[in-house]
This record gives C-alpha cells, structure tokens and sequence, in this order.
C-alpha cells in the first residue's frame, strides 16, 4: 500500500478493458463496462496484461520486434478454497491421480498453491479433446465425489464451494510467450510477467517472476533517475536474460520427444537423490531445481547454469551450443 501522503496521486479504474495502444504518440485506450471509451496519455505504459497482452500487440507493430506464443494443448480451471487439512500448507503440490479413470473417461491433475491465511490455489487441469466428467456435472456433491475416487489421499478435502467454482467458470488456456525484448524506449514502454515471458503454468513461476520484473524495474527507474527511456532498455536487458533462462529450465519438467523422455525420467530420479544430497552435504550438493524455485531468490540465470548439465541433455541437436 501506497503511503497516505502518495494515495492522491494513484487513481486506479476498475472494469476498464485496455483495446489499444499507441507507442509513437503514447497513448492507451480503454473501453468499459457500458461501452464507454477512454484514450489518455502516459509517460510509462507496463504491460502487465497477460499472455495475450494488448501492449505486446503494439510491441509486434515495431519493425525487428521478435516474439513467440504457442498455445498450450490443455485446459484448466482454478479453484479457491483452505489448503485440505491431509496436505503440508507450505508445500506446492503437483498432484496425479492414483487411481485410473474408467475406459473413455478423460482424466484430470491437480496443482495446489498455497496462499495466505492457510488458503490454497487449487489448479485443475486436463487435456484438450479429453475432457473429464466432471466439467459436465451441475452438482458440487459430484463433483466432490468423482474428486475424492481419483485422489482418495486428499481424504474428501475439496470443497462443494469449491466445486461450485468449478462448475462456474469456462476453462482457461495456457500458453508459453517469449520475446527478444522487454522494452519500447521510443515508446516509453515495457512488458511484465507473462505478458513478456510465459511458461504455461507448469513451473509455478508465473507470480514470482512477474514480482521480480517489477523489482528489477523499480530499481531501474530508481537508478536512471528520471531517464525513462534508459531505465526500460536497462530494464530488458536484465530481464531477457532471466525469462530465456526461465524457459530453459522448462525442458526439465516437459520433455518433447521419447529420448528426452528418457532423459526426464533419469533427471527425476537425480533430483530426489539430489534433495537428500543437498540435506546432507549443503555445502557440496544445491537445492533440486523445484526448490530453488519455491524457497529461495536465486537468479533464473544462475539456476540455468547449475543445471546445464541437464539442459543441454534435453536441448534440441541443432542447439547444443547456443547460449542460455
């Protein structure tokens, strides 16, 4: 929060969808709810607007702006309720289920984030064209009981409100972002979190590196002392470095072909060894990759090159020798 001596100078508009963005005359317009619309000037325009960002957009009008989206086979649907009782409420769960859906039923993983004041993130997930039953049902006592046969450990631990949620809301879809660069120095403006950099969710990383963006940011603002053109550029050059080491270490958790398959199977098996290894030997042995992610502030960057081992292993052929 905002020091009461600076709230008079933050205005902030709820319901108001950005639909364009004008980087020569730095403009951005907004229509809302009834249908009103809204162009104003800016002096610094951030793009935090997600995947399919209306700032990368204008981003991608530029001569020589290089960005990638590829859209995510699966689906999912994200659901709010306490962290089930049965579950460690610091821990992020990745969640497959023990026990076989009937012949032609789809299946369906769980991804469970802890959140503040013992609340939980619950992600549900499944693949496109194979959709679970339970996206039919009208009943949160059904859809509790097909949850409860596919994950018998959670012991009943989702909730019918959080079943209704389910029930609710249309699916969502991931996809994975990259761009060349972060900033518009011309412009005046730069791209944040998943608008720049998107990993679909699998790394759980989506939050963290979206605040680190705004820290490296604000430090570059602090540092350029007023010089918003030279604070972006500087701004991007950091964190491109950060989001490609980023989508490096994606390989490890989803390995594209049946070699890298066997690669990812091996790398499983280190990292459970490496876990105890580094418990043991701190000094000699680091934290697993998914530790580092969720407990400590190490540089994308550096975790890229503590496992480049592995990320070379799962490289394609023809980039074994690119840089991360």
């Amino acid at each position: 929060a905002l020091p009461k001596d600076q709230q008079d100078h933050l205005r902030v508009h709820f319901h108001q969808a950005c639909t364009g963005v004008d980087l020569d005359n730095r403009t951005a317009t907004f229509s809302s709810d009834d249908g009103g619309e809204t162009t104003v000037e800016y002096d610094l325009l951030v793009g935090a607007d997600g995947v399919r960002s209306r700032v990368r957009a204008a981003f991608e009008e530029r001569p020589g702006f290089q960005s990638t989206f590829t859209e995510l086979p699966g689906r999912f649907k994200v659901l709010h309720q306490e962290m089930p009782a049965v579950l460690d409420p610091l821990a992020v769960h990745a969640m497959f289920p023990s026990k076989k859906a009937p012949e032609g039923e789809g299946s369906f993983g769980l991804f469970i984030i802890p959140a503040r004041e013992g609340q939980a993130c619950l992600l549900v997930n499944w693949e496109h064209g194979k959709e679970p039953p339970l996206l039919s049902m009208t009943s949160p006592v059904d859809v509790c009981e097909v949850i409860k046969d596919r994950y018998p450990e959670l012991a009943g631990g989702v909730t019918e409100a959080a079943a209704q949620q389910l029930i609710d809301q249309q699916p969502s879809r991931a996809a994975v972002v990259t761009a060349e660069t972060y900033a518009d120095a011309k412009g005046q403006a730069v791209l944040l979190g998943d608008a720049a950099h998107s990993t679909g969710g699998s790394l759980g990383q989506g939050a963290n590196s979206a605040l680190l963006d705004v820290v490296a940011l604000a430090e570059a603002l602090q540092g350029c002392m007023g010089d918003i053109p030279t604070a972006v550029t500087s701004y991007s050059e950091s964190q491109v470095k950060e989001g490609k080491a980023l989508l490096a270490l994606l390989s490890l958790n989803s390995p594209r072909t049946g070699t890298n398959r066997l690669f990812a199977a091996i790398y499983l098996c280190w990292s459970i060894i490496q876990t105890k290894l580094s418990e043991w030997f701190p000094k000699f042995f680091n934290p697993n990759v998914q530790t580092l992610f969720t407990q400590t502030v190490v540089p994308y960057v550096e975790i890229a090159r503590q496992n480049r081992f592995w990320l070379n292993l799962m490289k394609p052929k023809e980039s074994k020798n690119t840089d991360l």
